[in-house]
């Protein structure tokens, strides 16, 4: 919801030098009621902000430790390696094969000629 309220409720009378209201007391009433309520709503939206900077809200995510260049190279590896172990052992099940990738199948052609 946008908090900002604008209407024109009246002009300036440059002959008169005054301004001269031309919206009736009932759409003033309206419009200072919307004002208030928009009012209480950024103060509310306001004093969430406010704790968010006091607690150091990370939005959700927990700080991590800070990792070397070399440790995450690591660490990303063996992870590449694992999710290649365990898609490598789907693929194997869907073919009917037990799974076990360490086995090694040969077969050998002989040449008939």
């Amino acid at each position: 919801m946008g908090l900002a309220l604008e209407s024109v409720v009246g002009i300036w009378d440059e002959e008169r030098d005054r301004a001269v209201c031309m919206a009736p007391e009932w759409q003033l009433l309206a419009f200072v009621r919307r004002a208030n309520e928009r009012f209480g709503e950024n103060e509310r939206r306001i004093g969430r902000f406010r704790r968010l900077l006091e607690g150091g809200v990370t939005k959700g995510k927990q700080e991590k430790e800070w990792e070397s260049k070399e440790n995450r190279a690591k660490r990303m590896r063996e992870e590449g390696l694992l999710r290649k172990g365990k898609e490598g052992g789907r693929e194997a099940r869907s073919h009917g094969l037990g799974g076990d990738l360490d086995m090694q199948l040969s077969i050998e052609l002989e040449d008939n000629q």
